[in-house]
């Protein structure tokens, strides 16, 4: 990561927007499987 002051400011920001629409995606990948997995996750709440 190269360090300039000029984008400090905006930095913090950029990063969050960038991890929000990464976890975006991640979730809308696992939410697809959760569909079908989810009546396996239903039997996975019952032993706990």
């Amino acid at each position: 990561m190269s360090q300039n002051p000029k984008r400090k400011r905006g930095s913090s920001t950029n990063y969050v927007f960038f991890l929000f629409a990464v976890s975006n995606r991640f979730l809308e990948k696992n939410l697809r499987k959760n569909f079908r997995m989810g009546r396996f996750w239903d039997k996975l709440r019952n032993y706990f």
